[in-house]
């Protein structure tokens, strides 16, 4: 019931949010927010607790990573919620804040599946409501990067799905009509005698599809674009948490991949694209004169970096992949929350353009510094 409310809460918001105006809307929109960070520490709390939730009969299931994934999203989306009424005017109301909680939907629905199918749905979902807001400005470079990543990211899910396909071809050709064949649970159990070849191909197609998502280099070329161009609280949704979903799918399927084909061939992929945004990213951060592209570089760092944990493996490198995530989630929102607060006060996103900060916004200069 508890992993119910907590998807029902963003979803019923979005629909309500659609009809109301004016500080109506804004204050339905805090309580949505503040419902759903309710929801999320819940969940996450209950997690701790009785070790692994589900609803409706096993199809929404949250164990420890998905209890870890929900409270980032919840918390982070809730700091986005908060600072985003400064980009609403009473006319764009309507447009943004419905969109807004859908996003935050999509996202929570991807990480509390136990079906494999439906994470992939929710995944494209996640696109399909925040490229509207991309484009929130509505100018042409918005314009651009909004087209940009809807057709790269559309691309990339598109992979992801063969290699779902794939996965479900290994599973029905080995096993025959397995009950629920498709769930995390049911290819844990199976993953042993899954054919290694098929596996390992499907992976292949995973990492490229939901490496886009999740903008590990060298698909990672929708991402300075979108993140740029959007709203702070768009970017910093995007930045702190939907580049961790796409981790998080590719995170899922790993053990299924260790099992069936051993673990080296999964981590080699991953230390590789690790390794290669971490040094790409780089060149481009010096190279940055925006300071919302700069931003978005790192996030291509330290997504590799992520990358490379996972890689390395065992207990001490998935705990560091993991702990990272929650550093860059909490980290990379605030700044660029901040970000936004300095391109509204200075009428420009480039680097160049900004000087005096710390004396002309002691508060966020000082907090962008740390």
């Amino acid at each position: 019931m508890t992993l119910v409310l907590l998807l029902a809460i963003p979803l019923a918001g979005a629909l309500l949010l659609a009809r109301c105006r004016g500080a109506v809307a804004t204050a339905a929109h805090a309580a949505t927010a503040a419902l759903t960070l309710a929801a999320a520490v819940g969940v996450a709390v209950s997690v701790n607790r009785e070790g692994v939730l589900s609803a409706l009969d096993g199809f929404l299931r949250a164990d420890a990573l998905s209890g870890w994934m929900v409270a980032l999203v919840g918390l982070v989306g809730a700091l986005a919620a908060a600072e985003a009424p400064r980009y609403v005017t009473g006319a764009t109301a309507r447009r943004f804040y419905p969109l807004f909680h859908v996003f935050v939907f999509t996202m929570l629905l991807a990480v509390t599946t136990d079906d494999v199918g439906l994470m992939w749905v929710a995944v494209e979902g996640t696109t399909l409501a925040s490229v509207f807001l991309v484009n929130f400005e509505r100018t042409r470079a918005s314009l651009e990067a909004s087209y940009k990543y809807l057709l790269i990211c559309s691309v990339g899910i598109a992979i992801a799905f063969l290699g779902t396909v794939l996965v479900y071809f290994a599973d029905v050709r080995l096993f025959g009509d397995e009950a629920h064949a498709l769930r995390w649970t049911t290819l844990l159990r199976l993953a042993p005698g899954l054919p290694p070849r098929v596996v390992e191909l499907a992976f292949v197609f995973l990492v490229v599809g939901y490496g886009t998502k999740a903008g590990l280099v060298p698909m990672h070329t929708w991402l300075p674009d979108a993140h740029s161009e959007a709203p702070a609280p768009v970017s910093a949704l995007m930045s702190g948490v939907l580049l961790s979903v796409g981790i998080y799918a590719i995170l899922r399927f790993k053990p299924v991949v260790d099992l069936a084909a051993g673990p080296r061939f999964a981590g080699r992929i991953l230390l590789a694209l690790g390794l290669l945004s971490m040094a790409v990213a780089a060149l481009f951060l010096w190279t940055s004169l925006n300071f919302k592209r700069m931003l978005a570089y790192s996030s291509v760092e330290h997504i590799g970096i992520v990358c490379l944990g996972l890689g390395f493996g065992g207990a001490w490198g998935v705990t560091g992949a993991i702990l990272h995530i929650a550093n860059h989630a909490l980290a990379k929102s605030v700044l660029f929350l901040l970000a936004g607060r300095i391109r509204a006060a200075y009428g420009s996103a480039e680097i160049a353009a900004v000087r005096g900060l710390l004396a002309a916004l002691p508060r966020t200069g000082g907090g962008f510094l740390a």
